[in-house]
């Protein structure tokens, strides 16, 4: 037999079962006030308990020996002391679906109009969950269920929770008192926080003011910055004309090289109809000098670009000069002038080209003549010492002379590069100093503006 009275467990499923906790009233121990006819001891009272009426249908008795199991599995719980875990993986058969099923199941074979009494319904239910218990553990039927955990009496019960009740008023009054000595921590924390937060206040204060005065600055060179970022933009603008001037003059240089290759090539040519005809030497020698004079025109013209580009670097400087004093309206009638000379320049550019195209023209009448003379009738010996020798007299000194022109040619042409460049990393000069202006003029302060208004005269 147990050793103690098993606790109704309350159900809230259905209104009938309401209705009839309601009808039927419980002591904290679950004692029945109608039902004397019941021992207490009885491990299964609390199902008669629950019985109001011999009257009872399969799906109350369902209800009732499914409570009545699931309070047995609460003593499995405290007899072989095992962790809810732990039981499932053993028992597995504890499952709601399992004991839903075994019941339907017992109480489907079962005729319900033999009970005539409750205590016939305490026999069937205790039938009934040892069968339970006997399919839970897999053991033989003829086996008694073990026997339960007795309870704690209720007075040492009640001394248990009182010790409990002290232990835990101990715990609660020290970390009330370190929460105390937390708080006037804090307080003296939060009065030093206090005092540090209304010297910022007047720090910010000072610093709104600096950030005042330093805004009245900066709005003062923003229109300085804007005259120089115009004047940045002139500059490129004169630096991509002259750039593109200096590939043009390279596209030129490189045709003239080609052309001098052919041309030695031509007179190699021409040496050998020259040991053939004495009458070829004088058309070659006016070709040497109409080339020759060709050269001599272009060397001057080089000269004269060379010369305008010296002109140019030197207002160029008067326009540094003049930027630094901030004299617009000057500076921009140079840039203009500087504008209409670059213009003039691209002028004399294409008459230079129209003059080298002539020449191609005049070379290629040359070809076609050397070729229709290549071959003639051969001279006779005497006539061919005669032209050789003359060739020897009067070729070196020619040939010389148009490779010294070439020569002095590509000097001028580098020359006019450096140059070039030289004014293009001017320029690329002029906007670092522009974007240092920009980046000191971003952190600028009051006491900062003279140093400032210096090293902007000097850059």
């Amino acid at each position: 037999k147990f050793s103690y009275v098993l606790k109704p467990i309350p159900r809230e499923k259905s209104q009938k079962a309401s209705r009839r906790k309601t009808r039927i009233l419980f002591k904290e121990t679950g004692v029945k006030q109608s039902s004397k006819n019941i021992p207490e001891e009885s491990p299964l009272f609390s199902l008669g308990s629950k019985i109001s009426s011999v009257k009872i249908d399969k799906i109350d008795l369902l209800v009732l020996l499914k409570d009545n199991i699931s309070t047995l599995k609460e003593q499995i719980l405290e007899q072989e002391d095992y962790k809810e875990m732990e039981v499932n993986l053993k028992f597995p058969k504890l499952t709601n679906n399992f004991i839903n099923k075994y019941l339907k199941d017992e109480v489907s074979k079962m005729d319900l109009t033999q009970f005539s009494s409750a205590k016939e319904i305490q026999i069937l239910d205790e039938s009934l969950t040892k069968g339970f218990f006997w399919e839970l553990k897999g053991i033989n039927h003829n086996e008694a269920i073990p026997a339960r955990k007795p309870l704690v009496p209720t007075e040492d019960m009640e001394t248990q929770t009182l010790n409990e009740n002290k232990q835990e008023l101990e715990m609660l009054r020290k970390e009330l008192i370190s929460k105390e000595s937390e708080i006037v921590t804090l307080s003296t924390k939060n009065d030093l926080y206090q005092s540090q937060i209304l010297d910022l206040n007047k720090e910010i204060e000072g610093l709104k003011s600096e950030l005042a005065d330093s805004l009245s600055t900066m709005k003062v060179h923003e229109s300085e910055i804007a005259d120089l970022s115009r004047q940045i933009s002139s500059f490129n603008s004169h630096k991509e004309s002259t750039l593109s001037k200096e590939r043009d003059q390279n596209k030129e240089i490189g045709l003239l090289k080609a052309k001098i290759t052919n041309l030695d090539g031509e007179i190699a040519c021409k040496k050998k109809i020259i040991d053939q005809k004495d009458e070829k030497i004088s058309s070659l020698s006016s070709n040497y000098k109409k080339l020759e004079g060709f050269i001599d025109t272009v060397e001057k013209e080089n000269e004269q670009n060379h010369q305008q580009m010296e002109e140019l670097m030197a207002e160029v400087e008067k326009l540094r000069e003049k930027e630094r004093s901030f004299e617009k309206p000057k500076f921009t009638l140079q840039i203009e002038k500087l504008t209409q000379e670059i213009n003039n320049l691209k002028v004399e550019q294409k008459e230079y080209q129209a003059k080298v195209r002539e020449l191609e023209q005049e070379k290629e009448e040359t070809l076609s003549q050397i070729h229709q003379d290549k071959f003639g009738d051969n001279l006779a010996d005497e006539q061919f010492e005669g032209i050789n020798q003359h060739l020897k007299d009067t070729d070196p000194e020619t040939t010389m002379n148009l490779k010294l022109e070439l020569k002095a040619l590509q000097d001028e042409n580098q020359i006019l590069k450096d140059d070039c460049q030289a004014y293009s990393n001017e320029i690329d000069n002029l906007k670092k100093a522009l974007h240092e202006l920009k980046s000191e003029g971003d952190q600028i302060s009051g006491e900062e503006y003279e140093s400032f208004m210096k090293r902007t005269n000097e850059n």
